[in-house]
């Protein structure tokens, strides 16, 4: 059963992920600038991982270094 993909990532994992603070994504869909997620009606965020790492790959150079 390990071999299912995970798709969305909660903001928890998300702060994991990259390391940024939980809050930092808070304030980032705030302004409006941070990566695009899902708002659940139970008021839970997610975050799809193509889209999420899409984000943060656009900030970085050929090496993986942010610019």
């Amino acid at each position: 059963m390990n071999n299912v993909k995970k798709l969305y990532l909660t903001e928890s994992e998300a702060s994991s992920r990259y390391g940024y603070s939980r809050a930092w994504f808070q304030r980032e869909r705030w302004k409006g600038t941070g990566p695009k997620y899902i708002k659940l009606n139970n008021g839970r965020i997610l975050y799809p991982l193509d889209s999420i790492d899409n984000w943060f790959s656009s900030f970085c150079n050929d090496e993986g270094k942010n610019v």
